[in-house]
């Protein structure tokens, strides 16, 4: 049994534990209601027969230690994740805050780091008794180790929905749930219609404490389906087809290429001031199984993977109310997809949901009375004291060039603090008193930090601050341009070296300022192979760098090993054995984008391997010769020769017995090994 498969299992069994749980918890709830009923029953009796009128609350008066009608994650009123067939109250308004979030290790390929966070505010309302409109706002953010770029932002996602419910009889209801997702894709900031979720369930909702004999628990069933157009987000190639992203990127952007038909199944045990709950949702795959996507992948499509590769999760949570119409949540996702499938993101072993809902009645509010009383006043005249204002600008006292952002403290002015303007490097004071002289701290990233003093004036006061830097340091300049040579308008650089600095790009040329040291220059950018080079940085120099994408290949062939970098296929060499065809180039401009994309792999050796035919001297001279001739390619393409060394081993290390012709062309090859790390330039 896999590592997952034996997750599985233990989710399940703690499954049955909640359930029992749950059940324990109603029959307890059960037997308390029915000894408070009869000893109510034995007093009113007793009054009766004492002549005394027995005294009630009315008919369906709800307590306030119940927790009212909360929102779900996704919106609209329920558990954590299934909608509930009944409403709040009418005319009452449900705001919510609630997030998710989620990290761990080898979730989509071995030796991975993972994280997720989802934010949610949403808002509901019961207009009519039975009818609920929600509107649900998200932000996100998604990582993973081996995506590029590593985090993906999204911004502005809205789910807008309208819930309907009815009921049939005491103690049973229905209803249905449409909901809209609108999309925006990582880096934008408006919705992609095109990409628009659509979203349609039936609901049931078994309410036990509306039954003649109240039991102190509801269930609630969920049927729908899910249309999904996520994978529309997805970049286009020059045909303009949509490109078929990697399981990384999959995970870290969140999209499917196929809808849902969902299943939701969820009890909860509402009592005093806490409901305790437990949800189980299936989300069936369906949709077309495309040729360019499920041919010829590590994983197969949801017809081969079977009933255990759909999405499927187990919700334990709970809810309590501190405060009256305060609610706080809690709960824990488990996964339970048993098979990762192609077109899917895979699903995390668990998720943390916490947030809080509060419900409220505006209508309750006291009705507040505004009057009006003219009252005349003696007329003040206030004469503006004379103030001091300083007028300064900070400037690098290597390069007098000035310093954008640095920050001016103003010491025991009780004043807030002020930055410098990006362009000029200047600032203006708050008003001070003059006469007196005031102390200013000026700091800057990269910079030390500087005390001056100024005498104060009445009017303007001219100041010019010149900041050291901590270090020597130069400048490096950088034009990122796509594959049809126009300048790349998102994505990140990263300069790795004796400190990390990371911009985002927006179409203009960056200038940089950095410690002086070695550097690995990087480009990312969704849907292009990174791009970049190892670059020396001077002292007090300027240095231009020019990098152009390639559009990233359909088929990642490349992928990095504890101890190697891992490449698919042979590389092909020309008749003179020692020169590269076309096609083995496109191959190793994978090999640099990951070696762009790991910086602390500060020497890696081009190893050249050949089979047992020839002599052995010409066996070592032919692999020196193609391991070299990698090596210059990747110089060629920008990674520093103080990172690289080639070695032929001739037929030292077979890897197949050289028995047949097609076993000698496996031993032909030629692989990275890594040499050496650096902890700090990973830093």
């Amino acid at each position: 049994m896999t590592s997952r498969g034996r997750r599985v299992l233990k989710i399940k069994r703690l499954a049955l534990w909640a359930a029992c749980a749950l059940a324990g918890a109603a029959w307890s709830a059960t037997a308390a209601a029915q000894s408070d009923a009869e000893e109510a029953l034995d007093g009113l009796l007793g009054e009766e027969a004492e002549g005394q009128p027995a005294e009630g609350g009315e008919p369906g008066e709800e307590s306030k230690t119940f927790l009212p009608s909360t929102s779900t994650f996704e919106g609209g009123s329920g558990l954590f994740r299934l909608s509930s067939a009944q409403t709040g109250k009418e005319m009452t308004f449900r705001l919510s805050l609630m997030g998710q979030i989620f990290s761990g290790e080898d979730v989509v390929r071995a030796n991975d780091e993972a994280s997720r966070f989802t934010g949610t505010l949403g808002i509901s309302a019961t207009p009519l008794p039975w009818l609920e409109p929600y509107l649900v706002l998200k932000a996100s953010s998604a990582s993973n180790t081996f995506s590029s770029p590593e985090t993906v932002l999204a911004q502005g996602d809205a789910n807008l929905g309208v819930k309907g419910v009815y009921g049939l009889a005491p103690g049973f209801d229905a209803g249905a749930d449409l909901r809209l997702i609108f999309l925006t894709g990582p880096g934008t900031t408006s919705f992609d219609l095109g990409a628009t979720g659509v979203r349609f369930a039936l609901l049931g909702t078994f309410d036990g404490r509306q039954l003649p004999e109240p039991l102190p628990l509801r269930a609630h069933l969920n049927l729908g389906f899910f249309a999904d157009n996520s994978d529309q987000l997805l970049p286009e190639d020059a045909e303009g087809r949509k490109l078929i992203p990697s399981r990384v990127d999959r995970f870290t952007q969140g999209v499917s290429a196929f809808s849902q038909i969902l299943f939701g199944l969820g009890v909860e045990v509402p009592l005093e001031y806490v409901t305790p709950s437990l949800e189980y949702n299936l989300g069936v795959l369906t949709g077309e199984e495309p040729d360019p996507l499920c041919l010829n992948q590590p994983l197969g499509c949801p017809s081969k993977a079977g009933f255990s590769g759909n999405p499927q999760a187990l919700t334990l949570g709970v809810k309590t109310m501190p405060l009256e119409g305060l609610v706080l949540n809690l709960a824990l996702d488990l996964g339970l997809t048993g098979e990762d499938v192609q077109g899917v993101p895979a699903t995390a072993p668990f998720n943390v949901i916490f947030g809080m809902t509060y419900a409220f009645d505006p209508r309750s509010r006291e009705k507040i009375v505004i009057q009006e009383k003219i009252v005349e006043k003696d007329k003040i005249v206030n004469v503006k004291p004379p103030a001091s204002i300083i007028v300064g600008k900070v400037l690098d006292a290597d390069t007098d060039k000035p310093v954008a952002g640095a920050v001016v403290h103003y010491v025991d002015q009780g004043v807030s603090r002020q930055v410098t303007d990006a362009e000029t490097g200047g600032f203006r004071s708050y008003e001070l008193t003059p006469g007196v002289e005031v102390e200013l701290e000026i700091s800057a990233a990269e910079y030390k930090t500087r005390k001056v003093k100024q005498a104060l004036v009445e009017g303007e006061v001219a100041l010019e601050v010149k900041i050291k830097p901590e270090g020597k340091t130069g400048v490096v300049k950088v034009v990122a341009r796509d594959d049809k040579g126009q300048p790349l308008k998102s994505g990140a650089l990263l300069l790795t070296g004796p400190k990390t600095y990371t911009v985002q790009l927006d179409g203009n040329p960056i200038e940089q300022k950095v410690l002086a040291g070695q550097y690995t220059v990087a480009i990312t950018s969704a849907g292009f192979l990174t791009a970049g080079r190892d670059l020396d940085v001077e002292p007090k120099q300027d240095h231009d760098v020019a990098i152009d994408l390639k559009v990233r290949p359909e088929e990642a062939i490349v992928s990095v090993g504890e101890t190697r970098i891992l490449m698919d296929g042979r590389l092909q060499f020309s008749k003179e054995e020692d020169a590269l065809e076309d096609s083995a180039r496109a191959k190793l401009d994978q090999v640099v984008s990951a070696l762009l994309e790991h910086p602390e792999f500060t020497r890696v050796r081009v190893e050249g391997h050949w089979d047992d035919s020839g002599a052995a001297d010409k066996r070592i001279e032919i692999t020196q010769k193609r391991a070299k001739a990698v090596m210059d390619y990747l110089v060629s393409r920008g990674i520093s020769p103080k990172r690289l060394e080639a070695r032929g081993f001739g037929s030292e290390v077979q890897l197949v017995p050289n028995s047949s012709a097609r076993n000698r062309a496996i031993n032909q090859r030629i692989e990275f090994a890594i040499i050496s790390t650096s902890n700090a330039r990973e830093q």
